[in-house]
């Protein structure tokens, strides 16, 4: 059942119980009112009418409603008849309702960056990370609902799209939201080709995923132009427009600001894409802390330091043994704190080749070999009151850590 279904038939049924004429456009009233708000004008500016599997339920208060139908004009002696009629059927039909922005959160949550542990300076389950397609991973929706086939929400997404509704035009295009299906094999039976059973099969899904796509496009399009900043955002990726992550640079609204570099950098918008870059690590990306660090930044490799990552505090140590010798030791501390010496030689001989290559070399065995490792840093000595400081300024470090890991 539809909203308007609803509306048909509440109306119907009001006006046979109390033997009295009842507005259509009165029963969107009642329906915003037994969901807390004061009109439907009031309702449509932030929420929409969904299937009870999400979404809040009405409070049905009879006072509520009543007072509503004086309001709008009815007298009083009917008022009780219809707001009784009216909690009845909305009870009957399940109807819900959700924000449009909080509709949205549960359609396309925020991508989530790969979970590190710095303390062990490796990814959590690193495999299962790397079997993920990112595209796959940023649309991914956390819920069995399938919100294609709930007559009521796309019945007032659609209608709030056609208004020119930015947030309501991005829910759709989510829903829509496939990868481009191929044409060829339809344009090859176009000129004629003679199609296998499984190819006329695959011309067929093409032919259903072709207007869905055109509908994800038109209202991701939509969305963009009238401030979306998200949708422009995935409008420029999807569809490698410049002008669009212009659009989005220029526009107010949160943003990923990792996806923002990402994008800008794909486009060749270098300058922006390190703009961005640096906004996502004072966000507190870690990735982006990374390819900052990688790329010389010293208060990103010192960030990634402070949180316990093994590789920046070598990093660090060997940086400023050429510079200050008191803040390497405080990273050496901090390292010895973590359980890594990195003074100690990590020079090893390993199998070249054979059986047991790449394994440590064990001379029952012998054959050819390769040194790998290094052998370890060489830290100076410094007077004892500079190292007690040096000391007391990783071990803050530390429980800053381990107070982050509770």
């Amino acid at each position: 059942m539809t909203i308007k279904e609803f509306a048909f038939t509440t109306q119907q049924h009001i006006q046979t119980t109390t033997s009295s004429q009842f507005k259509r456009a009165h029963i969107y009233e009642l329906i915003s009112a037994s969901f807390g708000y004061k009109s439907f004008a009031a309702f449509s500016s932030e929420a929409i009418f969904v299937d009870s599997k999400i979404g809040s339920a009405a409070n049905n208060n009879t006072a509520d409603l009543v007072g509503r139908v004086i309001q709008l004009g009815y007298p009083g002696e009917h008022a009780s008849n219809v707001a009784k009629c009216f909690a009845d059927k909305l009870a009957e039909c399940s109807i819900t309702f959700i924000k449009i922005r909080d509709l949205l959160a549960l359609l396309a949550p925020p991508k989530a960056e790969k979970s590190r542990d710095p303390y062990y300076d490796e990814y959590e389950d690193d495999d299962f990370y790397d079997d993920i397609d990112e595209e796959d991973a940023q649309v991914e929706v956390d819920t069995d609902i399938d919100f294609a086939n709930s007559p009521i929400l796309m019945e007032s997404l659609q209608q709030l799209a056609s208004q020119s509704h930015p947030d309501a035009n991005y829910a759709l295009a989510i829903i829509y939201r496939i990868p481009e299906p191929t044409s060829y094999l339809y344009e090859e039976s176009l000129r004629g080709r003679k199609l296998t059973s499984i190819e006329r099969q695959w011309v067929d899904e093409y032919l259903v995923q072709k207007p869905i796509y055109e509908k994800y496009q038109h209202h991701l399009k939509v969305a963009a132009l009238n401030g979306c900043r998200a949708a422009a955002l995935e409008y420029a990726t999807t569809f490698d427009d410049d002008e669009f992550y212009i659009l989005a640079e220029k526009m107010d609204g949160d943003i990923n600001a990792l996806r923002m570099s990402e994008v800008a950098a794909s486009l060749g918008f270098y300058e922006s894409s390190q703009v961005w870059l640096k906004k996502a690590a004072e966000e507190g990306s870690y990735d982006a802390l990374e390819e900052l660090a990688e790329s010389g930044e010293y208060w990103a490799l010192k960030r990634l330091g402070e949180l316990g990552d093994l590789a920046a505090i070598r990093a660090l140590i060997e940086r400023e043994l050429d510079a200050n010798h008191q803040e390497a030791w405080t990273w050496h501390h901090l390292a010895l704190l973590l359980g890594t010496d990195f003074t100690e030689s990590t020079l090893r001989a390993y199998h070249d080749g054979g059986m047991y290559d790449g394994q440590e070399y064990d001379d029952d065995y012998g054959g050819a070999l390769y040194v790998a490792g290094d052998e370890g840093v060489y830290m100076p000595s410094i007077e004892e009151e500079l190292n007690k400081q040096a000391l007391e300024a990783a071990e803050v470090m530390f429980a800053n850590i381990q107070k982050s890991q509770e």
